[in-house]
Order: structure tokens, then C-alpha cells, then sequence
């Protein structure tokens, strides 16, 4: 049995589980935690079932290809210049509804495989697009499902506003965190999340940026500790976040360690130098 094989099995398994009791919060976590392992099987450490590696564009000139094909679709629906990801995710959009309804179905399949094709392009630039057949995605919406049903567990807090932080929806993201963090003061993560959305927020953390300092400090402290300590090493990366294979928290500590180059010795609680964060 493959890594993907067996994370395939507790995935039905939990979907079983949830079909026999669908208001049982910790189910709907526990299939999220899968289903956000399956996204990182692939995107970390590469895993692929055949099929998907067969179907794996991999020819640059096929790529160039399809996105003069994409700039000239976005001409057409009036985006000139240098468009943005997002203006031709929409030309994309506006040209798919248009064949449609010109009965132009097969063509239109065509423009909806360049608008996926595109997304996950969305995905690798540090923004993730809520495409429903991305298992990160998924594990979001079961994130979702399981505060619904329990509003009281910081745990659901934190994984859905850790998810929305990684939509760049900053203002969202810090509301939830922020309900983690009242539920439960003493989460190490939650307090580092919480740091790293005052961080994101439009024009920086302002008048929380000793907070967020102090907060993100005693995140790094700890992830420090766990490499030490090897604690979580067991875990799926979706359970321990807070461990050097999160990508979305290291890009955290690098923006850390720039805001403390602006800021001299002004915050005394700070004992890490930005020199010292970086080189960590």
C-alpha cells in the first residue's frame, strides 16, 4: 500500500463515519486533517498517483503556449496590458459563459481546462484559489463543517482562520484566530498566527506590532524547541503546523525578521535581533 493509498482509506473511512453521524464535529476535523495531508503528499513531497504524473504538464513552449492563448482571450473581453492573475481568471470565466451559451460546449470545456490549469498557478504563487477539486480546498470546508457544529473549540478557530490567511483574507482570518486564542491563551501556534495576520494586514501591524512581535517570537521559540525535542515529529503536518514544513509560517518569520530591522531596540521584550531571526 502507497502513502496516497492509505491516506485515501482514512479519508472514505472518516466520510463513512460522517454519513453515520453527521453532527460529530471531531469527524468532519479528522477528514479535513486527511484530506490537507493528501494536498501536501503532493505538494511537498511530490506524491502523484500514475495517471496524475502521465497528465503533468511538464513542456514549457505547451505552457507559453497557453498563455499567449489566455492574453488573447483576455484582449478580446477588453483586459489589455499586462493583466493580473485574477483579470484573467475572470476573462477565462467571461469567455466560458459565452460559448456556453452559443452552444459552443466543446470549446467551452477547452477554456474551462485552461481556467483550472490556471488556478493551481494561483496555488504555486502563494495564494490559494478555492478550487473544489483541490483537496486543500476540501479539508477547508470540513474545517468549516466542524465549527459549525461546535463554536466553542478553539482547535476549529484556528485551522479555519489559518485557511483564510492563506487566502489572503487577512481581516477574516484574524477574527477567527483571534476566538482561538480567547479559547485557548495558552496555544504557542495560535499565538504566532495570530502575530503573523497583524503582519498581513494592510500597512502592517500598526498599533499591534508589539504584539505581533512578542507573539511571533514565542512562535519561533517554539518551533525552535520541537526540532530539539523531535515533538510532533509523529503528527500529520496538518496537526502540527507549527514545524519547518510550513511554508506559509517560515515566509512569516522572514517578514518577522524585516519588520524588526525597521524597528531598532524600541521593544525591549524582544530579545531576538532581526539578524538572528534571519539566520534562523
Amino acid at each position: 500500500m502507497s502513502v496516497l493509498d492509505a491516506l485515501n482509506q482514512a479519508a472514505a473511512a472518516y466520510a463513512s463515519a460522517i454519513k453515520h453521524q453527521p453532527k460529530n464535529p471531531r469527524f468532519h476535523f479528522l477528514l479535513a486533517t486527511v484530506l490537507e495531508e493528501l494536498y501536501y503528499a503532493a505538494e511537498i513531497y511530490g506524491l502523484k498517483k500514475k495517471n496524475e504524473e502521465e497528465g503533468i504538464d511538464t513542456c514549457s513552449a505547451k505552457a507559453t503556449g497557453k498563455d499567449e492563448e489566455i492574453q488573447a482571450i483576455c484582449k478580446l473581453h477588453g483586459f489589455t496590458g499586462r493583466t493580473s492573475l485574477e483579470q484573467q481568471l475572470k476573462a477565462l470565466d467571461m469567455e466560458y459563459h459565452q460559448l456556453k451559451e452559443q452552444g459552443q460546449s466543446g470549446r467551452a470545456d477547452y477554456i474551462q481546462n485552461l481556467y483550472a490549469w490556471k488556478s493551481k498557478q494561483a496555488g504555486k504563487s502563494g495564494v490559494i484559489s478555492l478550487d473544489e477539486e483541490n483537496p486543500l480546498t476540501q479539508a477547508f470546508l470540513k474545517y468549516k463543517d466542524a465549527l459549525s457544529l461546535d463554536l466553542h473549540n478553539w482547535l476549529y478557530h484556528f485551522h479555519v482562520g489559518r485557511h483564510l490567511l492563506l487566502q489572503k483574507q487577512t481581516k477574516e482570518a484574524l477574527m477567527f484566530l483571534q476566538n482561538a486564542l480567547g479559547l485557548q491563551p495558552a496555544s504557542a501556534i495560535t499565538r504566532c498566527y495570530v502575530g503573523l495576520a497583524f503582519l498581513e494586514q494592510d500597512g502592517g501591524p500598526g498599533a499591534r506590532t508589539q504584539e505581533s512581535v512578542t507573539y511571533l517570537q514565542q512562535g519561533m521559540e517554539k518551533l525552535l524547541n520541537d526540532l530539539v525535542t523531535q515533538e510532533g515529529s509523529g503528527l500529520l503536518l496538518a496537526e502540527n503546523p507549527l514545524c519547518i514544513f510550513n511554508t506559509q509560517l517560515l515566509s512569516g518569520f522572514v517578514k518577522f525578521g524585516k519588520l524588526l530591522e525597521t524597528l531598532s531596540n524600541r521593544f525591549s521584550l524582544t530579545l531576538m535581533s532581526s539578524h538572528q531571526v534571519l539566520h534562523m
